[in-house]
């Protein structure tokens, strides 16, 4: 059964060398490696990514007004996928996300709305992108002050 997955969008476009830290950094924490993008990280199988999903994924972000809320335009992207459902594997998708959001100064999109939050620290964005039946929905999109705060909440989980 596939777990959660979340991604980090960039201000930048990935140079090639970025793109090497990257593979270099999953092979250093990786238990197995089956191919460029399949890892065992604690020996949890993750699938990685990098570049927009489609040709037309950032173009989305800004028809969602994505920069009007974030201040800057997506340039790039990378994503990460646990393929179990575990505490074990959100968790590790969790500090997946908050290191390379760290690394590339870039922000963790949740791809759905983690719920409602009593208190957050950090910055935790509201994207709305829809309305159904009178209910406007959004997703998260979150900075690395939040995703520290969200990795030691008792509620921490990523999005399925």
């Amino acid at each position: 059964m596939a777990g959660p997955a979340a991604g980090i969008i960039l201000p930048e476009p990935l140079t090639p060398a970025k793109k090497n830290d990257i593979l270099l950094y999953l092979e250093s924490i990786a238990s197995q490696i089956r191919g460029k993008y399949d890892y065992s990280i604690e020996e949890r199988p993750f699938l990685y990514t990098e570049g927009p999903e489609t040709d037309g994924t950032l173009e989305v972000y800004i028809e969602e007004a994505v920069p009007e809320v974030i201040g800057w335009i997506p340039q790039d992207s990378i994503s990460f996928a646990a393929m179990c459902n575990s505490e074990q594997d959100h968790r590790i998708l969790g500090e997946l996300c908050l290191y390379f959001a760290r690394e590339f100064e870039g922000l963790v999109d949740f791809g759905a709305a983690l719920g409602e939050l009593a208190e957050v620290k950090g910055t935790l964005f509201k994207i709305p992108y829809e309305q159904q039946n009178g209910f406007n929905l959004f997703y998260h999109i979150g900075d690395t002050a939040f995703m520290e705060y969200w990795l030691q909440h008792p509620g921490f989980h990523m999005i399925k």
